[in-house]
């Protein structure tokens, strides 16, 4: 193996430089990587960064206890006022037993659990072309977990009429 004064000498020559130049620019090579590596890592890492917004206030209906409240709101890439605006929409929408319907979206995931005995929970995973959006829910459709009751004498949704 050669030592380390051929080897410089040998660089120097291939790259037409003095040896001094040659050392000269080796730190600013290594400073100009090191940011450039640096800035990626930074731009790269803030774009995978999950954030958590407020949920404060975010519940359908907004007064009493029954209907859906928001109890956890991630972003990744999405700013939280708009975050916050789609997830009491998605709310209203699952309330009130519609579809859910987002511009601007590209891909919607909607899961949901329930057991006796406890409150349901609802998930619902919103693609966008610049980020993505995760929205958990508590509660469910009107003042019962199994949604809306109709009051009596009225038409329940398979079409019968509840006495």
């Amino acid at each position: 193996m050669r030592n380390g004064r051929e080897l410089t000498d040998r660089f120097a020559t291939i790259f037409g430089m003095s040896r001094g130049l040659l050392w000269a620019g080796i730190p600013a090579l290594v400073a100009v990587s090191g940011a450039l590596a640096t800035g990626a890592g930074v731009a790269s890492a803030s774009r995978l960064a999950s954030t958590s917004c407020s949920t404060s206030g975010l519940a359908v209906p907004a007064s009493g206890h029954s209907g859906y409240r928001v109890v956890k709101l991630r972003v990744q890439g999405i700013r939280c006022t708009k975050a916050r605006s789609v997830a009491l929409q998605v709310a209203e929408d699952l309330f009130h037993n519609r579809s859910v319907a987002l511009s601007g979206i590209s891909g919607i995931g909607i899961s949901s659990m329930s057991c006796t005995g406890c409150t349901p929970s609802t998930q619902v995973s919103i693609s966008y072309p610049d980020g993505q959006m995760t929205v958990s829910l508590r509660g469910g459709a009107g003042s019962s977990p199994g949604g809306p009751t109709p009051p009596p004498g009225g038409t329940s949704p398979g079409g019968g009429t509840i006495i």
